[in-house]
Formats: C-alpha cells, structure tokens, sequence
C-alpha cells in the first residue's frame, strides 16, 4: 500500500503596507516593507487568504498520511501576519498529519525568532524521543520517515542566508541510523539546488549547503524537499546528483503558478505530482503535464 504526503511552501501572509506600524519597521522589515510597498511585493501575494481556503479544502480531499510544510508562513513576521495564518490554515494547525518548519522570513527580525514556534507548536510535533526541538521526525506506516530540520536565523539587512547547525547535522545523523529501513526525506527551507543545479547567491543560499549535500548523499537521502526559492524546481535521482530535489515553489504567489506537490511512495519508489491553483474556479485541480513529474 503506497504512502502519500503532500508538500506546500512559502505561502507568505503578508499585512497591507498600509497597516504596518512605524514602530515595526525600525529593523529589518523596513527592506521587506520596501520591497511590499514600492517594488509590488505585496501585489504577489494580496490573495494568500484566498489561495489558503482553495488550498485546506483541496487538502481535506486527498487521501494523505502525511502533510509537511517547509516555512515561510508570513511576510515580515508580524503578528498580524501569524494571526491571519493561523485562522486561515485553523483546519491544519491540530491535524496530526502535519510536521512545519519556519522559513526565514519567519524569524526575520532577531526578535521574532521564535514566533513560529509559538503560534504553530502542534506542527513541531516529533516520533523521536529528544530533548531537542530539532530535527523533527515523522515517521507513516513504518516505512517513510520525514525528518525536519531549522535552517534559517534572524540575519542583517542585507542578507537572507541560512545555516544548518552542526548539533542538528550530528542528530540527523543519529536519526537516519535508525531508520534504515525506511524511505527517508529530508524537508528543510533552503532550496540548495537551482533550476540549473547550481548554488543560490552567497546572501540568499544556506552557508553550508555543500555540507547538507554531502551528508544526504553519505546518509542515502532519497528525497530533499524544500522552498525559499518561489519557482518551482524539482531534480530527478541520477540528474546530476544521486539525491532527488523537489520545491513546488511558492503556494501562493500571484506569479509563480500556486503549485502543491504531492508524493507518493511504495516501496522505494517515489512518484511526484503536482496541484495547481485555478484562479477561475478558486480551487486547487491536477496538473498532469507538470514538468518533472513521475518517478522521481
């Protein structure tokens, strides 16, 4: 009997420029309400609440074991933002099936770095009895286990990198030793294959992204899911690297397609197909000329 897991991402809930108040932008946010308010960055994503009822309604329809997010829920981390993210996705927020990750733009401030923990703990929840918060493992029908790792940190001005620390490499490593029985996917922010399978730009990749690589191709890693980058990339096994790579791609945005992935896995056989927002009838439907789809 195969296993399906759905993947969303970067679905960004983004207050109205507007509405921010000045005392917010004395940070950070003032480059992100910049890039809201004069460079249309808001435009993107005005109809996130919209695409997020589509999107729980679509999900409460398939027939899935597991649900993971890979970050990004707000704009600028505020507040507001996490509220309307956590009415918006309320059906998702106790669904067991659920593991979540924040994105960067979830701890944007150093102040807001645990912001995401606090409004979305039940997605946080691990089969692995730890002391430590991450990596988050899931495991569905003893056979397919999800580990989550915390990637991303508050970070100057200027810079959107992330970085995976080593406490966490060390704990992957001791998870998978465990679970070598199991269909492993490794769900994390950071999208540390582009379209070209090349690296992201030095203020917008993770840091050690060679390292992860390494570690997932020593560790037998079948699948590395992520988001971050807003278009979608996905990297068949053999495709210039023995590990598969699949981002859907923001969820939401107005311009990048609002594409879900969801995979299914029997044996060690991993299948990927696609979801595609359809603004006319304001509901999810299959895409089934999506690139890059099938045996993964």
């Amino acid at each position: 009997m195969a296993t399906r897991i759905a993947h969303f991402t970067d679905i960004h809930f983004t207050e109205l420029p507007s509405r921010v108040p000045l005392s917010k932008l004395l940070s950070k946010r003032l480059v992100g309400w910049a890039n809201m308010k004069l460079l249309g960055r808001y435009a993107d994503f005005e109809d996130t609440a919209l695409v997020a009822r589509a999107l729980t309604n679509d999900l409460a329809n398939q027939d899935l074991d597991g649900i993971v997010f890979t970050g990004d829920l707000t704009g600028l981390a505020l507040e507001t933002e996490f509220t309307a993210a956590k009415q918006a996705l309320d059906p998702l927020l106790n669904d067991p099936r659920v593991v979540g990750i924040p994105g960067n733009h979830d701890v944007y401030t150093f102040g807001s770095s645990g912001a995401f923990e606090q409004h979305f703990a039940p997605w946080l929840r691990s089969d692995a009895d730890s002391a430590h918060p991450y990596p988050i493992v899931r495991t569905y029908d003893d056979k397919v286990a999800v580990i989550a790792v915390r990637d991303v940190r508050p970070c100057l001005p200027h810079d959107s990198s992330g970085y995976l620390p080593q406490d966490q490499i060390e704990r992957v490593r001791h998870l998978v030793q465990g679970l070598q029985d199991h269909v492993i996917i490794l769900a994390m922010h950071y999208c540390i294959r582009m379209q070209n399978q090349g690296r992201d730009s030095y203020f917008h990749r993770l840091r050690n992204d060679q390292q992860v690589m390494t570690l997932a191709e020593d560790l037998g890693v079948d699948l590395i899911i992520c988001g971050h980058v807003h278009h979608r990339t996905v990297h068949k096994r053999g495709e210039g690297s023995p590990v598969a790579f699949a981002n859907p791609g923001s969820v939401s945005h107005g311009r990048r397609g609002r594409i879900y992935h969801v995979l299914t896995i029997e044996g060690s056989n991993i299948e990927l197909s696609a979801r595609q927002f359809d603004a006319e009838s304001g509901s999810f439907r299959e895409w089934a000329e999506a690139p890059q789809s099938g045996r993964l």
